[in-house]
């Protein structure tokens, strides 16, 4: 997998059209926060800026980090919250550089058969730093994924 952004502008036009026309939401990385995200399917996406406190273009600077897909958001949010032991510390050791900074990006997807592929065009553009893994690689689905692993059907 890629890590940064593609330079594939065939990548960026792939990108179905209704992320880049419907609001996300967003949730602080927090426990009080879980909240605010639905209990719905659809995406996701860890986005963060710059840890500390600027008051030029590097306080303005947003990057998604790790980008994944659930049949309930909600029930995602409150998994990554717990993943400690897990094996999987990247996005711990986010959330500790992070802090509130940390932020939880969701958009609900209505067509579940089309998450993997959403969660590809995504990880195709953005090549997050976080994620271990693909969504679909050559047709074939995930056999990994971060943290506790949920199958989506």
């Amino acid at each position: 997998m890629n890590k940064g952004w593609s330079f594939e502008s065939s990548d960026w036009d792939k990108l179905p059209a209704m992320l880049l026309e419907q609001n996300w939401k967003q949730a602080k990385f927090i426990e009080n926060e879980e909240m605010l995200v639905e209990d719905s399917a659809g995406v996701y996406m860890f986005v963060t800026s710059v840890p500390r406190k600027s008051n030029n273009i590097f306080g303005e600077l947003r990057v998604p980090i790790y980008i994944g897909l659930s049949n309930n958001l909600k029930r995602r949010f409150k998994e990554h919250l717990g993943i400690r032991g897990s094996g999987h510390d990247e996005l711990l050791n986010a959330r500790s550089c992070f802090g509130n900074k940390l932020d939880f990006y969701f958009i609900k997807i209505e067509d579940t058969d089309e998450l993997r592929n959403i969660e590809q065009s995504l990880f195709n553009c953005f090549g997050p730093i976080v994620n271990k893994i693909n969504s679909i690689k050559e047709g074939k689905a995930i056999t990994f994924s971060f943290g506790k692993e949920e199958k989506i059907t």
